[in-house]
């Protein structure tokens, strides 16, 4: 991503803009997925290829980049993904590797949850402590909070409950994890080939693609053994 065109719905207004990243490092940078804070007027992405969190204001087009490089952003480089008894790996022999990645915000602002895809736990901080330019990197990292571990996920959402939903392709599930913490498996099912790109409706279903990653040319000797079409599929919220 090296622009982004955003639509932002705020008090029945919407307001366009487009953002150019410019003082980010497009060598390096691989933005990822985006949450809107209206409330603080900000956006957060993630930012695998420099294992960071982006912070985007929305009214100057300024950026911070927070939370590089610390031990909830960086992928764990012993956990390899496997299917059907194969390690996930290209042509080179090089496994698959993905720093922070999926990322939620709760309705009311207050939560912002991320973690890397090759990393068990998932993580959360608080955003006004995001947004406080006051702090310290080292400060910042203390107000991470550990939500315990999930397994190896993509996508991440939030619902109006404070529930975060959690897909992962290991196991063909959607997961959520409560505000209390407590994990749950909403559904399992084997067609979720790389369940992640993820959306709810006013009719309260999740929505949700499948990218079929682990299938895809590179990861099998340059032989696609994706299934066409690709499906979108909902399921009721609990």
């Amino acid at each position: 991503m090296k622009t982004l065109l955003l639509s932002v719905l705020n008090k029945g207004k919407i307001t366009e803009r487009i953002y150019y990243f410019e003082d980010l490092d497009k060598t390096k940078s691989g933005l990822n997925d985006i949450r809107v804070d209206v409330k603080k007027n900000v956006a957060y992405l993630s930012d695998p290829g420099q294992a960071a969190i982006i912070i985007l204001e929305l009214k100057t087009g300024k950026i911070r980049k927070v939370l590089e490089k610390t031990s909830y952003t960086l992928a764990d480089p012993s956990i390899i993904l496997y299917y059907d008894g194969v390690d996930m790996r290209d042509k080179n022999g090089k496994p698959f590797i993905s720093n922070v990645n999926g990322i939620a915000l709760t309705h009311d602002f207050k939560y912002f949850y991320f973690k890397p895809i090759n990393k068990t736990n998932l993580y959360r901080v608080e955003t006004k402590y995001l947004v406080d330019q006051n702090l310290t990197n080292k400060e910042l990292e203390n107000k991470v909070e550990d939500m315990g571990n999930v397994g190896i996920t993509h996508g991440l959402i939030a619902d109006k409950k404070g529930n975060i939903y959690l897909t992962t392709s290991l196991d063909y599930t959607i997961k959520y994890i409560t505000p209390k913490g407590k994990l749950h498996t909403l559904v399992q099912d084997y067609r979720l080939l790389w369940p992640d790109f993820l959306g709810i409706g006013t009719d309260g279903y999740l929505y949700f693609s499948c990218a079929q990653l682990q299938r895809h040319a590179k990861w099998n000797n340059g032989v696609s053994k994706e299934e066409f079409p690709f499906q979108l599929f909902k399921i009721k919220l609990p």
